[in-house]
């Protein structure tokens, strides 16, 4: 079986040996978590980038691998349509000192051109914002950034004290700068010439560069080895409402500047963007949301953990369905989010994770089971209480 700390680098060994066993060409796979028919699973798009490549079809290479994955691996692998997918075993369920051992790029240039006209300036600040996130993620794991943003250069900024500023910086370039489609094509071709040994994350908008880009940048760095390129969908960056005079304002609450960008960030359409969110004490507001929830787990575990010895592995099944799914694997949807410009992918995750401890917190059958020290609700709080030191090292130790 795995072991925790190395799962992930050891199933892109057991691909990654079978890949040259089939004298297949080099890729990085890229291994990601997902929920597929009530079950928790770890899923490869391996084969699609080789059939791409090899103008094969995804299936019939998906079966190659798993004719050879049994020599190399102990089971467990099976193929989705096009995906080779590895059912996450039984000791993994369990995430009570679970974290991800992936170890990225040294290097990371995260970059988001110009504003293409057609688009408004909000659209572009959301845009940004999910750089500046990984930006910050990214520098927060050491990792050497550059961010660049309508070609200017914010790597020295890279703090979450400096976000108001970034902010006002990006609505001043962006107001004044329309481009065509083909100047962000170029610009961008120009921004992979620049560094062939770094990993490059593109944030582009709908229709903003031509799909040349994809073809002639595969020439100058490999894409699905070297470049991510996020294009959210159009209702994700239509109907913002207009931007506030200033963002002065939220420099008046404490974490208001990162709980816009993660309320930006979050895969809530357009429409629904409120920029006074960070000042609301609801869910809009995910740094209120998180350190509410993070408060309460902390007064529930003094009250009816510390002075009882109550195993968390003692239930079967801590957490259910799609929320367990997503709370164990948190920190791969983080280093996915570094390393690979995923950041949406993590907000949603994390805003549901959270969603869950706090609908938890607030079931009336947990709370008496609590106040009753009943075995099943005090093993699920044991279970639980690591979550949000996850959720807390993740999103609020960046500095």
């Amino acid at each position: 079986m795995l072991q925790k700390m190395k799962s992930i680098h050891v199933l892109q060994k057991q691909l990654d040996t079978v890949r040259q066993h089939l004298k297949l060409p080099s890729v990085v796979a890229a291994i990601k978590p997902v929920f597929h028919e009530q079950q928790w699973l770890l899923s490869t798009d391996i084969c699609i980038i080789l059939a791409r490549r090899l103008a094969q079809s995804p299936e019939v290479i998906a079966n190659s691998f798993l004719e050879h994955l049994g020599a190399v691996s102990e089971g467990g692998w099976q193929r989705i349509a096009g995906y080779l997918v590895f059912q996450v075993p039984k000791e993994l369920e369990l995430i009570a000192d679970y974290q991800s051992a992936y170890e990225g790029p040294e290097k990371v240039r995260i970059i988001v051109p110009g504003r293409v006209k057609g688009h408004s300036v909000p659209s572009y600040l959301r845009l940004a914002a999910l750089a500046l996130l990984e930006g910050i993620w990214a520098h927060r794991r050491h990792v050497t950034v550059d961010l660049i943003i309508a070609d200017q250069s914010f790597t020295e900024q890279l703090r979450l004290g400096q976000i108001t500023s970034i902010l006002d910086q990006v609505v001043l370039l962006s107001s004044s700068q329309q481009l065509a489609k083909d100047q962000i094509t170029n610009l961008s071709l120009d921004q992979l010439r620049c560094d062939p040994t770094s990993r490059y994350s593109f944030f582009l908008l709908p229709g903003e560069i031509d799909p040349s880009f994809f073809k002639k940048g595969a020439t100058i760095l490999p894409f699905d080895e070297k470049v991510s390129v996020t294009i959210p969908e159009r209702g994700w960056v239509a109907d913002i409402d207009a931007l506030p005079e200033s963002f002065s304002y939220l420099d008046q609450i404490q974490d208001a500047a990162y709980s816009l960008l993660l309320h930006l960030a979050s895969d809530s359409r357009g429409v629904d963007i409120e920029w006074s969110a960070p000042t609301f004490q609801e869910r809009k507001n995910f740094c209120w949301l998180l350190k509410t929830v993070l408060t309460r787990f902390e007064n529930l575990s003094k009250m009816y953990l510390d002075s009882k010895a109550v195993d968390p592995l003692a239930l079967k099944e801590p957490f259910e369905g799609h929320y367990g799914f997503i709370l164990r694997f948190l920190p791969l949807f983080f280093e996915r989010a570094v390393y690979h410009g995923e950041v949406m992918q993590l907000v949603a995750a994390a805003g549901e994770a959270c969603n869950y401890l706090s609908s938890t917190l607030n079931r009336a059958d947990f709370r008496i089971g609590l106040e009753k020290g009943a075995d099943q609700a005090l093993s699920q709080l044991a279970a639980l209480k690591p979550l949000g030191g996850i959720l807390d090292r993740l999103f609020f130790h960046v500095d």
